[in-house]
C-alpha cells in the first residue's frame, strides 16, 4: 500500500513536470514537445503489465487473510467493521441517523467535489498546468478541509472503542 502511494506521487509530480495532461497553450510553453500517442500508450501499457505481473505475484505468495465462512448463524458478533475506505462513513454512523450520516453527507460531499470546476473560479490562463495556483485557491483549501476530514474520521474510527 504505501509502495502504491509512493509510485502515484512520483507519477504525479512526473506528469506535471514533463507537461503531462494539462499543459499551458504552446505560446506559454517554454518547450513545445511532448511525447507520441503511441509512446504514452507504450508507457502506459508497459506499466499496467509489470503493475498486474508484481500484483499477481505477490498474491501467490502472499494469499488474502480471509477469514472461513459462517456456517452458524448465531454466531455472529457485534463486531464489525466496514471497509477502510468507508470507516470515515461507519464513524460518522456513530452520531445519530442512518440516512442523514451514512448517506446524506457523503453525497453532499461527492456533489461538492463534483461542483468545484463548475462553481469556483477557472484558473488563470497563465497558471494552467501548475500546481497549487494563486488563482484557484479556494478550490485547493475546500478541497484538503475535505480530505482531513475524511482521514481524521477514518483514524477516529480505528481508535478502538471505549
Amino acid at each position: 500500500m504505501l509502495l502504491a502511494a509512493i509510485m502515484t506521487v512520483w507519477h504525479s509530480f512526473r506528469v506535471r513536470r514533463d507537461g503531462g495532461i494539462a499543459v499551458p497553450p504552446p505560446e506559454l510553453r517554454a518547450d513545445p514537445a511532448r511525447i507520441s500517442r503511441f509512446e504514452l500508450v507504450r508507457r502506459e501499457v508497459t506499466a499496467m503489465l509489470l503493475t498486474g505481473a508484481a500484483l499477481l505475484l505477490l498474491s501467490v505468495f502472499s494469499p488474502a487473510p480471509i477469514a472461513p465462512a459462517i456456517t452458524d448463524v448465531n454466531a455472529i458478533t457485534g463486531d464489525a467493521r466496514a471497509p477502510w475506505f468507508f470507516l470515515w462513513v461507519q464513524q460518522m454512523l456513530k452520531w445519530g441517523d442512518p440516512f442523514l450520516w451514512g448517506v446524506l453527507v457523503p453525497v453532499l460531499l461527492l456533489l461538492i467535489l463534483a461542483l468545484i470546476p463548475y462553481v469556483l473560479p477557472r484558473p488563470a490562463q497563465n497558471e494552467v498546468g501548475r500546481w497549487f495556483i494563486r488563482s484557484n485557491r479556494l478550490a485547493q483549501v475546500v478541497l484538503a478541509v475535505m480530505a482531513l476530514l475524511v482521514i481524521l474520521l477514518t483514524l477516529l474510527a480505528l481508535l478502538p472503542a471505549a
